[in-house]
């Protein structure tokens, strides 16, 4: 079963992820470029959030690909900014019943259950400037929910976690008191 909350969506699998996008930024730049990653269950920050975008845009479903590369385009064009984008193949598979689908192979990058990116994908487009935003300062830290270091790693904009370990609540190491200034996506599955 999946619950789905404003600004929340989550499965049932390992890998997490917090997304971040700042309320304000200081500076958009002009020139942007576009690379793969692999952003699974590690526990990572420091992470291009531009390389998360469009890893999550090109590797999701074809239907992801169709809506959302377009208008990250439309985006920065009419934005002024200049843009380099990674090169990918598509391949193509054919059911039996003759639909065909078009996906790009992992081998260029990926994210674990990156489908479950849609909710924010919608959000983040609904303004040319969240999706500059994001682009430009946007945090993205990836980890799992196997263990509490994780937990705490991934939340925060949380002061206090409960510690499954300890068996009670402790602060967070890694909260941040500027948790405010940013609005927070949390993609667990």
């Amino acid at each position: 079963m999946r619950t789905v909350r404003y600004n929340t969506f989550e499965t049932n699998s390992s890998s997490t992820h917090s997304l971040a996008v700042p309320k304000k930024v200081e500076h958009i730049p002009s020139d942007v470029r576009f690379h793969f990653g692999d952003f699974g269950w590690e526990l990572e920050d420091g992470i291009d959030p531009a390389d998360y975008l469009y890893t999550g845009i090109v590797t999701g479903s074809q239907e992801i690909r169709e809506k959302y590369l377009p208008k990250l385009k439309e985006v920065l064009e009419r934005n002024n900014i200049k843009a380099k984008y990674a090169n990918y193949e598509v391949a193509s598979y054919k059911l039996e019943d003759g639909t065909s689908y078009s996906y790009v192979d992992s081998n260029y990058g990926y994210i674990d259950h990156g489908y479950e990116l849609e909710y924010f994908l919608e959000w983040l487009f609904e303004d040319d400037d969240r999706v500059l935003r994001f682009i430009s300062d946007g945090l993205v830290f990836t980890g799992n929910d196997n263990d509490d270091e994780s937990s705490f790693f991934i939340n925060r904009n949380k002061k206090d976690l409960y510690d499954w370990e300890a068996g009670e609540n402790r602060p967070n190491p890694y909260y941040m008191e500027n948790y405010d200034d940013y609005d927070w996506f949390y993609k667990g599955n």
